[in-house]
């Protein structure tokens, strides 16, 4: 891992301490001098402070494993945090355009209730004004029977656009009606998000402290740069091991990928996301004899990554060193990786295509700063990116 290491030496002391005592036993074992009840007294003594001092260092690597864990629990739960905030956060957006198109519906209906009202007031005047004609009178006096059934053909005509109107104009209250209705129903669902959303913030918030404390608490285990180096050998076989795993378990499942053929694929993958390239393939690691066996890329935290092949992911979850990691299994014996999550947005066993959204860039696994780190293996051994994506 790469994390600022406070300057003390107690682990450093402790070890040269181990070794004076042995020294000292040696000596005692072999005396130039002295009698051997009280030479077996020292010894037992000083067999007492060795064990006294591995208990020490048991004490404090116990000490670090359940400070890993806890960072592990802490991350976890916060790239789930604000994986649910983000889709809090869309889900209320989906919801105040279902309420804009539910109060421009409204207003168009009571547009139309409008138009209707008024030709409805149109239709009674003409009415009246057939009625000043005497619709009656024509038909009692048949003089003119032309006039007669021309009249009544009008009259019957608006009788049928004034029903037809009446019915419309029902219509649009019982639509107005019920979209009020429903903006009530979206409005309280809107509180309930928002309201989802602030409690969801603040659990970021207090997430976000509480893993810098700890982050703090864990540096202060690393107590000089043999231990860093440790730490770093130690995250470079955990990481090994969980990808010759991953190899011989792709070969307990055979025809999964035949449609796809990842070696055609080589200087023509699009990289998973934008960024500044911090540590190139193969160059060393700083304070360590090791080099980097991917590409640490820095972008903005939440900022997108995509699946660059398609493939099947098999694993999905917090590694020590790595954070959340998810690794692709593209067939053939080629993995794409991908560390330092803020949010995993997959999980094992799910297909994915060239180009889904499968993660967002964090700094996961203890890390001050956000980055994406990558990495292509083929049967568990590092490929340059840069040979690989354009």
């Amino acid at each position: 891992m790469q994390l600022n290491v406070p300057i003390h030496r107690l682990n450093r002391c402790l070890r040269f301490l181990v070794i004076v005592l042995m020294g000292l036993i040696v000596l005692m074992i072999y005396p130039l001098s002295g009698s051997a009840n009280n030479q077996q007294s020292q010894l037992n003594k000083l067999v007492e402070q060795i064990k006294g001092l591995k208990n020490i260092l048991q004490q404090k690597h116990d000490k670090r494993d359940a400070l890993q864990q806890d960072l592990n629990n802490i991350e976890t739960k916060y790239g789930e945090a604000s994986r649910n905030l983000q889709q809090t956060q869309q889900q209320i957006q989906q919801q105040q355009l279902q309420i804009a198109a539910l109060e421009n519906a409204s207003l168009f209906n009571q547009n139309q209730i409008q138009i209707q009202r008024q030709a409805l007031a149109e239709q009674l005047r003409l009415s009246y004004l057939l009625e000043r004609q005497g619709v009656i009178k024509l038909v009692l006096n048949q003089q003119d029977l032309s006039q007669m059934n021309r009249m009544l053909y009008y009259y019957q005509l608006l009788n049928k656009y004034r029903i037809q109107n009446i019915l419309n104009l029902q219509t649009d209250l019982a639509k107005i009606n019920n979209h009020q209705q429903q903006l009530y129903a979206e409005y309280q669902n809107l509180q309930q998000l928002q309201s989802q959303q602030q409690q969801q913030e603040n659990n970021l918030a207090l997430m976000k402290i509480n893993r810098t404390q700890l982050i703090t608490h864990i540096n202060q285990t690393i107590s000089d740069q043999n231990q860093r180096l440790d730490e770093l050998i130690a995250n470079k076989k955990r990481l090994e091991k969980t990808l010759v795993h991953l190899v011989q378990s792709e070969g307990t499942k055979p025809g999964q990928f035949r449609n796809q053929n990842f070696a055609l694929q080589r200087g023509h993958l699009p990289w998973p996301t934008k960024g500044l390239v911090l540590h190139y393939f193969n160059t060393p690691i700083a304070e360590s004899e090791l080099k980097w066996n991917g590409e640490l890329i820095e972008a903005p935290d939440g900022q997108p990554v995509y699946a660059v092949a398609p493939g099947t992911v098999v694993f999905s979850k917090w590694l020590e060193g790595y954070g959340l990691l998810l690794i692709i299994n593209h067939g053939g014996g080629y993995m794409t990786l991908y560390g330092r999550n803020h949010s995993l947005y997959k999980h094992e066993g799910d297909k994915v295509s060239a180009g889904d959204l499968i993660a967002t860039v964090g700094q996961s696994g203890g890390y001050d700063k956000p980055a994406l780190y990558f990495a292509i293996r083929y049967r568990a051994q590092p490929l340059n990116p840069n040979q690989w994506c354009v």
